[in-house]
Parts: structure tokens; sequence; C-alpha cells
């Protein structure tokens, strides 16, 4: 899902090409990229080290893997409703009537769908 992200953020950079938008998804880019990393480095070491305790399935969790998923989950929401917003913001700043804005607006938010 980081991907698909990280995705939408460059070619917002392509369509957006405002210096303060662009700093704003270089800073999201970044905050998803060491989101999904460590995420990933939680379930890579959810049975502690050494690592082929993963293919133990009896091997006991060294933390509890239900929270790392809520987690994951609450954070992934929290970055989507950012890559949201993050377009809508500028297609406030354009010049065009009110009715051109909600459509495109509607456009934006379909795609983060």
């Amino acid at each position: 899902m980081g991907l698909v992200k990280v995705a939408l953020f460059l070619y917002y950079k392509r369509i957006f090409v405002n210096r303060t938008f662009q700093i704003t998804a270089n800073i999201l880019m970044g905050v998803v990229c060491v989101f999904e990393f460590v995420i990933l480095m939680l379930v890579l070491f959810c049975k502690g080290l050494p690592i082929a305790k993963n293919w133990d399935p009896f091997a006991p969790f060294t933390y509890n893997i239900s929270d790392v998923v809520v987690a994951y989950c609450a954070g992934n929401a929290g970055l989507d409703l950012m890559t949201l917003i993050a377009p809508l913001t500028m297609v406030r700043t354009l010049q065009m009537n009110k009715q051109k804005k909600v459509f495109l607006s509607i456009i934006f938010c379909l795609g983060s769908l």
C-alpha cells in the first residue's frame, strides 16, 4: 500500500508545481516510507531473533501481533486521509468557477478510493 501512496504523491507533484505542495508531498512520501518500513520490521521480528523462529508455528510471539495490525490499519487510514486531502487543498486555490472546483475535487476523491 505504501508504494501506491508514493506513486500518487509523485503523480500529484507532476500536476501541482507549487513549491509549498512539492515540499509537502516530499514530506508525506517520507512519512509513508518510514511508516511502511517500521511496520515491516515489526512483522519481520514479531517472534524475536533469530528470524528462523518465524517458521516455527509453536514459537511464542514476543509481542502482541494484533496490536501491530491495529496500528497498521490506523496509520494506513491516517495516511489515506492525508493522501486524499493533499490535492484538495491545491484545488481550492485554482482560478476556476465553483462548479468546476467541485467536479475536480470529486475526481480526485474517486482517484483516492
